[in-house]
């Protein structure tokens, strides 16, 4: 397990392109009713975890934040500070790393708080990463380098992604949508709708992913669930990746 990999402030360690069961920590301040049974459903589906590096951290500016990336605002923890105090840099430095796999840390008489032990992966930009593998660099716009990944492939893996998760939004205004949470009961992202002269419809979510690729008209899977209803009630087509407003009927 690696659990310690030092660095000072004027060098950091060169990192291998593998690193295996580094811990993740900071679980217990998760804000989820049943931590313990997530951390259970991650490992056992495979679900997609992504690294954000997290500049705001006022206690660690080796922060790196670990979040489910079908639910970017669910953050599940961070990597232990031995291994962000390496990773961390190389991420500032314009590396991409990668969850690849994961692996529980059972405890026996300790069976409901299982640890959870990631497996990392040094990966590269290009468009054959898929849309829940993406790594971004962390909030700071300036520090964030997005994939070579033009608009439309973007939009029909976002698409193809909202259709497995089967979501359903609900409209609330003429041009406005929510669109449920799956991790978290209760909660809500916005979806706003905008079309062009080209009667191209362009969304904007206010979801951490969709604030990554601002411009795409579809940036992240929660619009891509609207484009889907819209199509389903017959207010739009999708074509090639994109949409295009049907005008009403007069």
């Amino acid at each position: 397990m690696v659990e310690n990999m030092s660095t000072t402030d004027t060098q950091r360690p060169h990192l291998p392109p593998h690193i295996r069961n580094v811990r993740l920590v900071g679980m217990t301040f998760l804000n989820h009713p049943d931590w313990g049974k997530l951390l259970y459903d991650i490992n056992a589906n495979d679900r997609d975890l992504q690294l954000v590096r997290d500049h705001s951290n006022e206690h660690d500016r080796y922060a790196v934040s670990v979040y489910l990336a079908d639910e970017p605002f669910l953050r599940i923890g961070y990597l232990n500070r031995g291994v962000a105090r390496g990773v961390a840099p190389a991420m500032d430095d314009g590396e991409m790393w990668l969850i690849v796999g994961t692996n529980l840390q059972i405890v026996e008489g300790h069976e409901d708080t299982p640890g959870l032990l990631l497996n990392l992966e040094r990966g590269h930009f290009s468009e054959e990463v898929p849309l829940t593998r993406v790594v971004e660099m962390g909030f700071d716009q300036k520090k964030t380098k997005a994939p070579q990944v033009s608009n439309r492939e973007w939009a029909r893996r976002a698409l193809e992604l909202a259709g497995k998760e089967n979501i359903n939004p609900r409209r609330i205004g003429l041009e406005q949508y929510v669109v449920p949470s799956l991790t978290t009961p209760g909660s809500y992202y916005s979806v706003a709708v905008d079309v062009d002269e080209h009667r191209q419809v362009n969304l904007f979510c206010d979801c951490i992913g969709a604030t990554y690729h601002p411009g795409f008209p579809i940036p992240c899977s929660h619009a891509a669930s609207v484009v889907i209803k819209m199509e389903k009630k017959g207010e739009a087509r999708i074509i090639q990746g994109l949409a295009y407003q049907i005008p009403p009927v007069s």
